[in-house]
Formats: C-alpha cells, structure tokens, sequence
C-alpha cells in the first residue's frame, strides 16, 4: 500500500497484517504507538479489533486511525466512543494520512489492512 511506503521512506516502523487474527500477536511483540486500521478487514472487522485493543491495558490508549469505504453515523459514533483520533473514507489520500501521521505522533506503526489495498 501506497501509505505504508511512505511511512517507511519517512523512518517509521511499520509492521502489516492482512487480517485482524494477527494483529493482536504482531502487536504484543512489537509494542506499537499507533494502530492504522481498515474497518472492512475480512473475517473480523476492524472496530471489533479496535474494542479488543481498548480492552487490553497496553493499548487501551494507544492512538488509532481508522480507514473505510463506508462511514455512516452509527460506526463514526461507535469510532468516537472508542476514542479513534482520525477517521479517513478510502480510497485513503496519502498525503492527508501522513499529515495526520506526523502533526500528532513520531512513532512506530502497526498498519492493519487487506492485501487490496
């Protein structure tokens, strides 16, 4: 994906799972700062990822920027009670992504998202 090498050129550790399943273990190894989620992973979608993430203590506060081809009230509602800094429509602008990246956080990065995008 177009975001992750950018987020590599720019020195950021990117870790990529193509499913939610792994990245609770990608995560617990590798400690991220942020999460990057796409809300229409198969199998389990990303606000139920996003839920088991909060409920973890290490990541209960960890920033999250989640991305979706459909973004009606009741999952932007459900993405504010779960505390997510920034929401992005897909196709996802790079540009803005990255701004969001840099304005608010220097730090490693987990990029949950499907072998689609």
């Amino acid at each position: 994906m177009a975001v992750r090498n950018k987020l590599v050129e720019k020195g950021y550790s990117v870790k990529e799972t193509d499913n939610a399943f792994n990245a609770s273990n990608i995560a617990t190894s590798f400690k991220p700062e942020l999460f990057i989620v796409n809300l229409e992973m198969p199998r389990l979608d990303g606000i139920h990822l996003i839920r088991k993430f909060r409920k973890e203590e290490q990541f209960e506060k960890t920033p999250v920027i989640a991305y979706g081809k459909t973004l009606d009230k009741r999952k932007l509602l459900t993405l504010k009670e779960l505390e997510v800094a920034n929401v992005f429509l897909s196709p996802v602008s790079v540009s803005k992504l990255l701004e969001s990246v840099e304005k608010r956080y220097r730090v490693k990065v987990i990029a949950e998202m499907t072998k689609e995008d």
